[in-house]
């Protein structure tokens, strides 16, 4: 077929095609940062380098490809790697299905045109699109690893979370819910559940998210989405999807104080699960489970098909999911020069981690 390629470098050009981009990343329920409206906060905030947002056209025209991707100069190489790359953004290239093989091939022979550059492309999803013509072109030589794994939960057929519960292989979670439900009962305080989806709403609750995010890292310490430049990419982000209808945060409350929220982003049949923290002082109450049995409800009602919990097979995750799929970590440069692109990149992650470790202590 014929496809016509052409690289977006600007913000601006994201935007002439921002409404194409939604329905291709709904066609085929695009993980959160594939979808134009994350990835255009993160170029603002956190972008470094050069944006390389590859996109595809078929001979009438019609969007039929997307790699959101930026590059950086690292020791006399261009590296390749998807927006997102250093907060656990799952990718994968977005491809219209009837097209997918041959629109992936010429997206990677456009970034093969210049044989300096290296794809460090982490978090692939294993067996996500683009990813086995990748392996199998004649221009690239690919390394992959495994690295994390992905629950998800089918929820197809099911009325809700009580009804998935109620599956004879949850027994264990389905009496864990019931003591959590007790438990909740119990507490002088009360535990009460709130659902947010639009602009305002999530406005007012910024400074209990914050709240929430600053208590759960000084127990373990993560990605503070809600701390310095991330945070302005996390409320733009958010503020944006929400403008779109994609946002859904559940935001729980311990009496009066807050004690856990969980973030999705719905794109076509699928809700990602995409930030969650809650106070270790309300373990006892279980909020990852209650939250991610109202996520469960909310899909339901949306009449999704999966809610993706994405990286970390974390034990509340694994006793609601239905499944895994797995990510991989992807390195790949022209034929002979994979091992030079090896050494240039672990370098630069072993001065990133040391330059971290100091940073922290």
């Amino acid at each position: 077929m014929t496809v016509t390629i052409r690289e977006l470098s600007s913000l601006a050009e994201v935007g002439e095609i921002r409404a194409e981009w939604d329905a291709l990343a709904d066609e085929v329920a695009a993980g959160p940062t594939l979808v134009p409206s994350i990835v255009e906060a993160w170029w603002r905030h956190l972008g470094k380098g050069r944006l390389r947002v590859i996109t595809a056209r078929d001979g009438a025209g019609r969007l039929v490809g997307v790699a959101p991707l930026h590059e950086r100069m690292l020791p006399h190489r261009p590296v390749v790697r998807w927006v997102g790359h250093g907060m656990g953004a799952v990718g994968e290239l977005l491809l219209w299905p009837a097209t997918a093989a041959d629109v992936a091939d010429a997206i990677w022979d456009h970034l093969a045109g210049d044989d300096r550059v290296v794809l460090q492309l982490i978090e692939y999803r294993h067996g996500g699109a683009g990813l086995d013509q990748l392996r199998r072109s004649d221009r690239w030589q690919v390394r992959a690893a495994l690295r994390d794994s992905c629950p998800y939960i089918d929820i197809r057929g099911h009325a809700g979370a009580a009804d998935l519960l109620a599956e004879p292989g949850r027994r264990k979670l389905r009496q864990n819910m019931a003591r959590v439900d007790r438990a909740i009962s119990a507490d002088p305080a009360g535990l009460s559940v709130h659902v947010l989806t639009t602009p305002t709403d999530l406005d007012a609750v910024i400074g209990e998210l914050s709240a929430v995010h600053d208590v759960a890292e000084q127990t373990r310490e993560r990605l503070h989405f809600l701390r310095g430049a991330l945070r302005d990419f996390t409320l733009d982000a958010l503020r944006s999807t929400a403008a779109e209808g994609r946002l859904v945060l559940v935001l729980l409350r311990r009496g009066d104080r807050p004690v856990g929220f969980h973030v999705a982003v719905v794109t076509g049949n699928t809700a990602f699960a995409w930030l969650a923290r809650f106070d270790p002082m309300a373990a006892e109450l279980a909020p990852g489970h209650v939250m991610l049995r109202e996520l469960v409800d909310l899909a339901v009602a949306r009449r999704l098909d999966t809610v993706d919990l994405q990286l970390g097979d974390d034990p509340y995750k694994l006793r609601w999911s239905s499944g895994t799929y797995d990510t991989v970590g992807v390195l790949a440069a022209a034929p002979g020069r994979l091992a030079t692109a090896r050494v240039t990149t672990s370098a630069v992650a072993f001065a990133r981690r040391q330059a971290t470790r100091l940073h922290r202590h």
